[in-house]
């Protein structure tokens, strides 16, 4: 039996056109991130102060944590810097969800696997496949 058809889910880009107000919110998102870290990091030097008392394998499992929420802290003050440094109409990759097609008999796998869905301040501005995919400005990956 030959198919003329068949059902498939394929990947499509999430991308964010770049706009002030996207910044904005971006920026926001961050420092409040940024100072939730900080809040764990103070309670944290607080357990692990000179005077705490116990078993070293509780000292080196806080001072483990301290590390790892400082370089949280750290990704999160450059991913600040980043988006500090996008310009209105840059593309920025948010994401990838799936989504369902048909393929035919002829179809052009690049232009079927290759969709990217733009968002410009929460809407839909452009579905673009593969040939299609033009985008203004520079493409930035920033996956969040």
């Amino acid at each position: 039996m030959r198919l003329d058809s068949i059902i498939i889910t394929r990947p499509v880009v999430i991308k964010v056109r770049v706009t002030e107000a996207y910044k904005a919110a971006m920026l926001r998102q961050i420092e409040h991130a940024i100072r939730r870290l900080d809040l764990e990091l103070q309670r944290l030097e607080r357990q692990a102060g000179p005077d705490t008392s116990g078993a070293p394998e509780n000292r080196a499992r806080l001072e483990d944590e301290l590390g790892k929420r400082r370089a949280a802290r750290q990704q999160l003050a450059e991913q600040a810097r980043s988006v500090q440094m996008l310009k209105p109409g840059d593309e920025v990759v948010q994401g990838r969800v799936e989504s369902v097609t048909r393929l035919r008999i002829g179809d052009r796998w690049q232009e079927l696997m290759g969709v990217e869905v733009l968002l410009e301040d929460g809407r839909v501005a452009e579905i673009r496949t593969q040939s299609g995919a033009t985008g203004s400005g520079r493409e930035i990956h920033y996956d969040r």
